[in-house]
């Protein structure tokens, strides 16, 4: 019995040791170092070489062929600048035109016809001269009359200071309107400058009463009431013919 079981365990030790030289080492084993190997068979394997991978030859940069549109058709309507359509959704094209754009003339403004001389109101009236009005923009010189001319002294009574004719006249237009609006016969068409025309507050006219205050005179072309008004102004003594003799036609006082 005991050669029995001994021959039994040989043969377990034996096919163990088979197992284990086909696996390789059992896990959790040490593995068996090189040093602790024989010198001989140290020096009898030779050492593992392994040869460098071939390098891939690099390869040229080449460019991406040129796609070149082939040159268009010989159209002259196609030389021309390449028309700007404006699209989109909701928007209809519109219309191609391949020649240059024709402007539009423009609208020529309504002549205006001067009808002629009218009675005109104006509210804003400033004296700015001897005779001479500034209308909000369009100035008058009072027609049918020669105002003083501007340097000649004057004096309002014998015992009186002497100041410049044309502003004593120019004084007297003021304290006439004093801020009323006149009425003036002028034409429908603006001019530059200083229009003569005549000017009236309701039923007087300014010309005249001018000089019938003695600061102006009648123009050559003035009506024949002016001309009457002149007298009476020479009779009286005042504005401008206050130092002057009085005229042998004047009435005795």
């Amino acid at each position: 019995m005991a050669i029995a079981a001994t021959a039994a365990l040989a043969v377990v030790i034996a096919a163990g040791l088979t197992i284990l030289m086909d696996t390789g080492p059992v896990p959790g084993t040490a593995p068996v170092r090189v040093a602790d190997q024989p010198a001989a068979s140290r020096a009898a394997v030779p050492p593992a070489t392994i040869a460098p991978a071939p390098l891939e030859p690099r390869r040229p940069l080449v460019p991406p062929d040129v796609v070149t549109s082939p040159p268009p058709a010989d159209d002259p309507a196609a030389s021309g600048p390449v028309p700007r359509i404006v699209g989109g959704p909701g928007i209809s094209p519109g219309p191609v035109s391949h020649g240059p754009m024709a402007r539009e003339a423009p609208s020529a403004k309504p002549e205006v016809v001067d009808e002629g001389p009218a009675w005109q109101a104006f509210t804003q009236v400033v004296v700015i001269g001897a005779g001479t009005l500034n209308l909000g923009g369009r100035k008058v010189q009072l027609a049918g009359i020669t105002p003083p001319e501007s340097g000649v002294r004057c004096r309002t009574a014998p015992d009186a200071e002497a100041f410049d004719c044309a502003f004593l006249s120019m004084q007297a237009l003021r304290q006439r309107l004093r801020a009323r609006g006149v009425e003036c016969r002028l034409s429908t068409l603006e001019t530059i400058g200083v229009e003569p025309a005549p000017c009236r507050i309701g039923g007087t006219d300014l010309s005249e009463w001018l000089v019938e205050q003695g600061w102006a005179e009648p123009a050559a072309d003035a009506p024949e009431d002016y001309r009457t008004a002149e007298d009476t102004a020479r009779c009286a003594g005042v504005g401008i013919w206050a130092e002057a003799p009085r005229p042998d036609s004047c009435p005795v006082r």
